[in-house]
């Protein structure tokens, strides 16, 4: 429980929640501010890479873009850590077109059961809500962004 300004005891995950919202908030601000262009493929701000720990995390983040690839990991697995640095240089290479977030299957197996995940590191690409594709193992970067690309060009955005 986090002690709040306004005297009310708080979860830490409503409370990390609600910094993510201001801190969202704040960078659209500062983003229309400087006249920085929308990205028309996600709405989300600054959240590549980051670690989804809720169902109603993902849900929202879902929702708010077209294509989302979701890699499942633990952190007891040598492969997840070898391919985190592959899915950290795509997801960067192509994060105009995607958002690319994590899921701890340790922490959030609720998720990883709704994705079907038998085995990790394995990352699902998910357009418009659904599953489209997916890929299990460690890959090489190549054979990854071939994977990344192949989705993003699939499923273009709207201008």
């Amino acid at each position: 429980m986090v002690h709040s300004e306004s005297g009310t005891n708080v979860s830490a995950e409503e409370y990390d929640q609600e910094v993510r919202k201001l801190l969202d908030r704040l960078t659209e601000e500062l983003i229309h501010g400087r006249g920085v262009e929308e990205n028309p493929c996600c709405r989300v701000l600054n959240r590549n890479f980051s670690e989804v720990s809720s169902v109603g995390e993902l849900s929202e983040l879902l929702s708010q873009c077209k294509v989302v690839f979701i890699n499942f990991y633990s952190t007891y697995c040598p492969h997840c850590m070898m391919f985190d640095r592959v899915f950290r240089t795509v997801g960067a290479r192509y994060s105009r077109n995607a958002l690319f977030i994590r899921v701890n299957v340790m922490l959030s197996p609720d998720i990883a059961m709704a994705f079907y995940v038998m085995g990790v590191p394995t990352t699902v690409a998910v357009v418009d809500g659904t599953e489209v594709d997916r890929v299990i193992g460690l890959v090489p970067p190549s054979e990854f962004e071939v994977f990344a690309r192949r989705v993003i060009e699939s499923y273009p955005c709207e201008k």
